[in-house]
This record gives structure tokens, sequence and C-alpha cells, in this order.
């Protein structure tokens, strides 16, 4: 027992020693920890402890090279990519010393990515691949995926960019790719930054500068590159100074974003790239974050490194690449223009930068190729400012500012979340200092006065600013009335182009300045012009001088003219045409524009005096939008809605006695075939009916017979027999109603279709098909798919009144004529695009047409109230006639045989249209065999051949899908359709 009590005591005191020593040794090593610096070891404490953020100074080089300490949370994995040059084998010592400082940056750049965070990804590319087999031996870079550089641009031997973001996208779908220059160290507070900003904005584009430090020629690294990095963190960290706000070397967005599908063909290794890309972010409002940090990114400045970036390799593609998509704009894509920024402190906030430059929000309003109208707005003319606004809200345009001259109308303006920007937004001191402006613009100020003149010249001096940016500038009046997008009108290298005045002098209404050396050297003599105006007018007394003489428009002509004298190279000046830029006599007094056929772009509402006349004069046009919301424009007054037309009862009409135990289950289909004595064609059209599939539908067919004029031959009145006996024995299919109007005269073409429907069901679809018309086997399949897809009954379902039904034929014809497009020069196809397999069109159908029954019960309700006379083809009230409609010739020739005019006429007023196929080549859902009768004296035989198969699986959204009037100009909506039947008349 005493031997076993001497044991236990012996191990006790052996353990007690062994725990002192211990203990000691720790005390040692915490002493030393804190007296070398103390809040290194508190931040590691902190760091594992609350799990917050920390200066990478303050981190323990065993943290930083060790086991990673941030783990990236669920829901962000990280993805680092870079493009390195091929390392010499890293067996051989002296090939590595002989590539110097590249290969050493290069492998403590990769040394420091791979101990960053865990399950962190690397994406390496390197010359060769050769080059990815020698990496493998290097510690630093076994972690990383590499293969050879893809797709290397044949004109600067680099690779192009785009390249290497598509192969990561593809390579890892969910991720979040970072960016990174070869040669840059990173911490792990760098990615926990990028966490951090896209936490709070997903979708964003992140950015940040680098710290700079410097290196000696001979700086080197050992094989244990690890190691090193400890003395590198901290002496560069300690040392280095951030880079100027053009030193963007980290770019971080998830790979789905719209970015990567948008990059231009740059190359690495040259500048300009990374502009572009934060200019198009900021211009696509995806948040940009800079989440620069002193420290956390760091980058070598080798004694190599003098060279200027356009002197490298790629440069000048690069620089001619950028300029060619972006002009100027690039300047802007820098750290300073970002949205946000991350606060400098341990606890990480988002900060909106409220410094950000006035040309981050024109760049966001300006049109893809940098065009941006300027319209100077007081409250003294806040009622023009209304209808101009509704006008381009109207033709879908948007890249516009107002320029308030007033807080009432700015804070009008902004209330209705419009774009607003003031003269104190820029920097006009030094011009404003040369004169004297004073003026009071709440109230509407006289052409020419000084008050007018203040208003002018604040708004040539603000032109300046936004011209120096980059952007081309388009100035309009307040009184111009903008129809159509102008921009698609503009000379492609005029210096200044604009309305004509006088002939041979330009408008000061509408003016467009190109942006550019040339450009900006004219308008800033036209604002030197305008401040010597100004400086006269402040002195001046009234009655004394002609104040036309000291306008903005002189300065724009004068010194238009003497730029021309001197012959400035570059310089080219472009008046627009009057009839599509017409001025106010032209266009209102005496239809220059409507005469020709031709939608003016913008109209200038002069030529008559005060504001009052002017207004006047639009409410007379029918152009003035009548409303005092600014952010609420009032629809046309003919707006289509989904209601059905109440319309007088006639003996024509055909009632369908439907299975009222189905009538609850989708649409009902009703065929109405019009024929008179033509059997065989008759026959043609059943056999090809009888083709398709009509089961799981309300389907009937409604034969309407007309019967031929009492002086008709017997062979006439023998094949009208022959027809009735086909009319009365065919049957489509069981289920199928089957009805036949035996009409007992002579009815005519117009009243077989007008009368038979009623159309008082909303779920009712009228076909109407000719009995020279034959169907493809897939017709009827078309039909209740594209009724299924575009028909919804009510608009906040995404339906559209506007849309009147859809067409089954081949449309050939275009009935508008303007100076550029005569009848018969054109067809839709050779205008249309060939990926349009749709296109919305106002021209009726008559071949092959399916009417919804809301357009329908409108139209008959119209028709009736015109009184229209069906044997004259007449109407005392109303004509038919479409200004430049080659069918107005028609009707006035046999009115009463032409009696689908009417509807054209009824669809461009009311702004209905009609959806048509753009088949290839000549292919139709239904052909006409164009046989004698009231449409052609003599058979012509079939204006298409038949199609048997439409993929019908993805039918676009009806709103994408191109809109044209009916001289086949394209439009943006169908309230564009109503308003130019206005315009046009």
């Amino acid at each position: 027992m005493v031997s076993n009590l001497k044991c236990r005591l012996y191990r006790a005191s052996v353990r007690c020693l062994i725990l002192a020593a211990f203990l000691q040794c720790l005390v040692a090593i915490i002493v030393a920890m804190c007296r070398s610096d103390p809040k290194r070891w508190m931040a590691r404490i902190y760091k594992q402890n609350a799990g917050e953020n920390v200066d990478s100074t303050f981190l323990d080089p065993e943290i930083i090279i060790g086991q990673p300490i941030f783990a990236p949370p669920a829901g962000n994995q990280f993805v680092i990519m870079s493009v390195l040059f091929d390392p010499p084998k890293f067996a051989d010592e002296s090939a590595v010393k002989s590539f110097g400082l590249d290969v050493t940056m290069q492998r403590l750049a990769c040394a420091s990515w791979a101990r960053i965070a865990a399950d962190i990804k690397i994406r390496i590319w390197m010359d060769t691949a050769e080059g990815c087999k020698r990496a493998a031996d290097y510690p630093e870079f076994q972690v990383a995926k590499c293969s050879p550089v893809p797709n290397i641009s044949a004109e600067s031997g680099r690779p192009f960019l785009h390249s290497f973001w598509l192969d990561a996208r593809a390579e890892y779908p969910e991720h979040v790719l970072i960016w990174l220059n070869s040669d840059i160290i990173i911490t792990p507070e760098m990615l926990f930054r990028i966490d951090s900003a896209l936490s709070k904005f997903p979708d964003a584009t992140v950015i940040s500068r680098r710290t700079d430090f410097n290196v000696t020629k001979d700086f080197s690294v050992s094989h244990d590159v690890f190691g090193d990095l400890n003395q590198i963190v901290e002496s560069a960290s300690a040392k280095g100074a951030l880079h100027d706000e053009t030193g963007i070397d980290m770019f971080a967005i998830r790979s789905e974003s719209a970015v990567i599908d948008n990059i231009p063909p740059f190359v690495i290794g040259a500048y300009r790239w990374d502009n572009w890309l934060v200019l198009w972010s900021l211009t696509k409002r995806i948040p940009v974050i800079d989440i620069t940090k002193h420290g956390i990114m760091l980058h070598a400045v080798k004694p190599s490194n003098t060279a200027h970036h356009s002197s490298r390799r790629g440069a000048e593609y690069n620089d001619h690449l950028c300029k060619s998509v972006v002009g100027e704009l690039y300047k802007i894509g820098t750290v300073s223009s970002a949205d946000y920024f991350l606060s400098q402190g341990p606890r990480v906030q988002v900060i909106k930068n409220v410094d950000q430059s006035i040309a981050v929000f024109l760049a966001r309003r300006a049109s893809p190729s940098r065009w941006i109208a300027v319209v100077t707005v007081s409250e003294g003319y806040f009622d023009f400012a209304y209808q101009w606004l509704c006008n381009i809200k109207r033709i879908g345009v948007g890249y516009y500012v107002f320029l308030a001259q007033d807080s009432e109308s700015k804070e009008r303006l902004v209330a209705a979340n419009e774009a607003v920007v003031e003269a104190s937004d820029f920097d006009l001191s030094s011009d404003l200092n040369r004169m004297h402006l004073a003026g009071d613009s709440s109230v509407e100020a006289e052409y020419g006065s000084v008050g007018f003149q203040v208003t002018m010249t604040l708004r040539t001096l603000v032109l300046k600013k936004i011209l120096s940016f980059g952007f081309n500038v388009i100035t309009a009046d307040l009184d111009s009335i903008w129809l159509q997008d102008p921009l698609p009108m503009f000379d492609s290298v005029a210096t200044v182009q604009g309305q004509e005045h006088k002939k041979t002098k330009i408008s000061g209404g509408f003016v467009a300045i190109r942006s550019g050396a040339v450009g900006r050297d004219y308008w800033q003599k036209v604002c030197d012009c305008q401040v010597l105006n100004m400086q006269f007018l402040a002195t001046a007394k009234p009655g004394t001088y002609s104040p036309s003489k000291y306008t903005e428009q002189e300065c724009v002509n004068d010194e238009a003219m003497k730029m021309i004298k001197k012959k400035t190279p570059g310089f080219a000046v472009h008046i627009l045409p009057a009839t599509y830029f017409p001025d106010g006599r032209s266009y209102f007094t005496n239809f220059d524009s409507a005469r020709q056929g031709v939608l003016p772009y913008v109209v200038h509402n002069n030529w008559v005096v005060g504001s009052k006349a002017k207004l006047e004069r639009l409410r007379q046009s029918g152009l003035y939008f009548n409303g005092s919301q600014v952010h609420i424009c009032p629809n046309h007054p003919l707006k289509p809605d989904y209601t059905i037309t109440a319309v007088a009862r006639n003996e024509g009409q055909v009632v369908l006695n439907w299975n009222q135990r189905e009538m609850h289950h989708g649409y009902r289909y009703r065929i109405h075939i019009l024929t008179m004595c033509r059997p065989q064609s008759l026959k043609r059209l059943l056999h090809s009916m009888q083709v398709a599939d009509y089961s799981g539908h309300q389907v009937a067919v409604v034969f309407l017979v007309d019967k031929p004029t009492p002086d008709a031959s017997e062979e006439i009145h023998r094949l009208w027999t022959e027809t009735l006996d086909i009319s009365r024995s065919f049957r489509l299919g069981p289920g199928i109603l089957h009805e036949v109007v035996e009409h007992t005269e002579n009815h005519g073409l117009i009243s077989q279709w007008i009368d038979p429907w009623p159309a008082t069901d909303m779920d009712e679809i009228m076909i109407i098909l000719e009995d020279d018309i034959e169907v493809s086997a897939m017709w009827f399949d078309y039909v209740t798919k594209i009724t299924e897809r575009y028909y919804r009954k009510d608009e906040d379902s995404g339906g559209e009144a506007s849309l009147a039904g859809f067409s089954l034929q081949r449309q050939h014809t275009i009935l508008g004529e303007r100076p550029d497009l005569r009848y018969g020069q054109s067809t839709p196809k050779s205008i249309l695009n060939n990926g349009d397999l749709f296109y919305r069109y106002q021209l009726p159908s008559t071949w092959g047409s399916v009417w919804f029954p809301h357009a329908w019960s409108a139209f008959v309700g119209w028709i009736q109230d015109l009184a229209l006379n069906r044997e004259l083809g007449k109407s005392l009230i109303a004509k038919p006639c479409v200004p430049t409609l080659i069918s107005n010739s028609w009707w006035k020739q046999k009115p009463g045989s032409i009696w689908s005019v009417w509807i054209v006429r009824f669809v461009f007023e009311r702004g209905y249209y009609f959806l048509y196929t753009n088949l290839p080549g000549d292919s139709a859902l239904v052909i006409n065999h164009r046989e004698a009768g009231i449409h052609f004296g003599g058979t012509k035989g079939p204006d298409s051949h038949l199609i048997s198969y439409i993929n019908l699986n993805s039918l676009k959204e009806l709103a994408s899908i191109p809109l044209y009037d009916l001289h086949f100009r394209r439009v943006p909506t169908a309230e564009s359709l109503r308003w130019n039947s206005f315009v046009l008349s």
C-alpha cells in the first residue's frame, strides 16, 4: 500500500510540473504578443468571439497565412479569377530567379488568394497548357484550376476579356466572380467587404482601388512563399498608399449578372475596359459599390513600371473600341462615380455617395448613342411642360432632363419623379461672373426680352457643361411637339443640326449639337456670343435695339456661319427637312406634312404669339392633353376598352343556340363562310377545313349564301343552287353547330360581313372565310392558341383592347403612301426583320380574318351611326378616306364595291390593330385563290402556299411584338396610333 501511495504521489507531482511548465509558456506567449502589439491580440480575440470585421493591419500574420479565418455565409460562394503568365520550372531556381519581380508577385498574389477563406475557388488561365503543368509544382498554385487562355486577339496578341467571364460563368453558375490582376495581394477583409456589399445589394457591381507599395529590383521570395507573405502584408499595409481613382484592380459580380453578357471585345492587360464596365453598370442602374480600404488589396510598384498605360500592347485597340461604344463618357467610369461606398470602421456600413457627379445622373438618362435633350422649364410655362412631357411619354422617349429655372417648377417635377437639374448643379461661376442676370421666371417672358434671354443664357451654359462630359445634346423649346423619336433622322456626322428657319438658318427651338472637340469649340463660341448679348442687354435701353438680334438663335447661326467660312476641319451643319420638322405655319396652317402623308418628328408651335394662342391651337388640332397632374397623362378620348357596344338589331343577325351546359368552358368560335355561286371553290375550302382538329372546342359553321341579282344568268343561278346544296349537306364534325342562311335577295358583300354577328357575347370569336380561301391543316389550332394567349377580356390581366383580332393571311399590302414609299414599291415582309415571327399592323385583314367581339361591336356601332348607304357605299356624314392611302382613289372610283375602306377608316380613328404572321417565304395559314368575282375581274391563282407547322410553344408578350401603322411606320404603342390619327388629319 505504501509503494502504491508513493507511485500515486509521484505521478501527481509530475502532472503538476507539466502543468506549471505549460502555464509558464502560455503566459510568456501572451506577454510577448501583448508587448509587441496588444491591439493585434485583442483584434484576434474580437474576431473569433464577435465575428466582426477588423482592419487587416491588426491581424496576426499567422491568421493571414495559416488556416482561413473567414468563412463566407451560406449562399455566397466566391471564385477568384485571373490571367497569369507561364511560370518557369519550380525546381530550376536560376530560372525562377531570372523571371524577377513578375513571377515573385504572381506567386505572392496566388498565395494570398489560397489562404483567404474556406472553400475559396481559384480559376486561373495561363499562356499555355505547359504553363499550367508547371504551375502544379508550385504550392501556391496547387489549389487553382488552370487552363490555357482562350480566344486571343490577332491584332494585339492579347486574350479577349469576355472569354474569361463567360468561361467562369459556365463553370460556376451560382458564384460571385472576383476578377483580380495577377499581381494583386489580398487580405481576408477584402472578401468580407465584398460579401457585405452584396448582402445589401445582391446584384451590385463591386469595385475597389489598390494600395500601392514600392519594391526594389532585387526583391524576391524563398520557396516558403506563405511564410514570406507575412512580411509583405506587414510592410505594405504600413507603408503603402492608396492609388488614385483610376486604379480599379478588382471587380466582383454575380455570375448571372447582365454585365457579363454585354462586355465588348476588350483585350486584357490594357486600359479602358474597367471604365466601360463601371459606366455600363451605372447607366443600367446596377448599383456600383466601392469597397476600397487601405491595405486590403496590395500592389507592388516595380522600378520598371514607368510606361504610361497608353503605350501598352492592346491599349490603342481598347481605347478605340471604348470610345466607339461610349465616346468620352468612359471618363465617368471611375471609383468616384460609384453609387455607394463602404465605411472604414470595424462595423461595415453601406453609405450613399452624395458627391456622385451629375454626369452619372445624365448618363442614366441619355440614349444609347449618348444624346440627351435639355428642356428649360419655369412655373410661368408649366402648362407647356405638361404638354411636352405627355408627348414624350406617348412616343416612349426617355433621354431628356428638365432644366428648372425656379423652385416651384422643380418641386412639381420632382414630386412627379421626373428628371430635373438646376443651373446650380453645374459649375457656371466663371461664365456667370462675366454678366449680370436678372429676370422673373415665375411669369411668362416675352420673346426677345431680358427675362427670356436669362432663361436662354442659362440653358446655353448648362449645355456647354453637358457637352464637356461627352454627351451629345439637344436643346428643345417647351412649345415643340415631339410626335416621333427624332434621332433616326439625325445626320451621322453633322456638328450642329436643327429645324429650318427662313430656308437657310436653324431655328433655336430645336438644335442638336454633337459632342467632340469641334462641337465643344463651336458651342463655346455660342456661349461667348450669348454672354456678350447679355452684357449689352443689361445696359441697353428698351426701344433702342431690335430684340431678335440679341438671341441665342442668332448666336447659333452666326457662329456656325463663321466656322463654315473658315472651313473649320470636321465642322458641318445640317438643316433637318422641313416636312418632317415643320414650323407652326407649315404644319398647322398649310398642312404640308399631312398632304404628303408624312408623320412629323418634331413640330415647332411657333408663328403664333402668346401662350394662350399656342395652347388653343393644340386644342383645335386635337393634340392638347387635358390634365393637371404631371405624372398622369390622359389617354386618347377614343381609347378602346373591353366592353360590348350596344347596336341596333337587324334582320340579318344570326343568333346561335350554343350548348348552355358548355358555354362557361372557354371561348366559342363561329366560322362565317361567305359564298354565293362558286361551288367548286366552296368544296375546296370545306375539304381543307375537314383536315383540322376541332375536338375540345365549341365551334359553329355559319354558311352565308347570298342570292344573285335578278338579272344574273341561268348559269349563275344554277351554280347558286349547287352552292346551296353543298352548304346544306356539309357537316364539319360531331358536336359542331351548323347553320345555313339563305338570302332571298341579293344583300351584297358588305351586308354579309356586317349583319350576321351581333357580337353580344365576350366569349364568342368570329372567323370570316370567303369561299375562294383554302386553309392549312393547323389553321384552327393556330386560331385557338392565339386567342387564348392574346385575348384577355380585360387589361388588368395583360390584355390590350386595341388588339381587334388577327389574320391568317400573308399580308402583302401597304396602303399608305409617303415621299419615301409609294404604293407597290414594298411589302411588309421586305421591311420586317426575318426574326420577327409576328408583327402588329393597323391594316385590317379580309382574307382569313379573326375578330374579337368588343372590337367588332364597336365597328358595327360606328358604321350604324354613319347611316351608310350600302348599295352606294357612301355616307352623308363622313367619308372613309385616310390621308394619303391609295385606297382613297379606289373607293372614289367604285364606292359601292370597295367597302373595306370603312373598316380601315374605323381602325385609323380608334387605333385598333391586328396580329399577323411573318412566316418563311410566301407561306401562310390561309391562301386566297383570287378567283373571278367582286374583287378580281379574272382568276389570278393562289397568292401564297400553305404552311404545315408553326411552333407556338413560346409566344411573346404582345407589347414586345413590333407595331406598324397604315403607312407601315413602326410606332411604340397603340396610343400613338390614335394620337397620330389627329396628327395626320
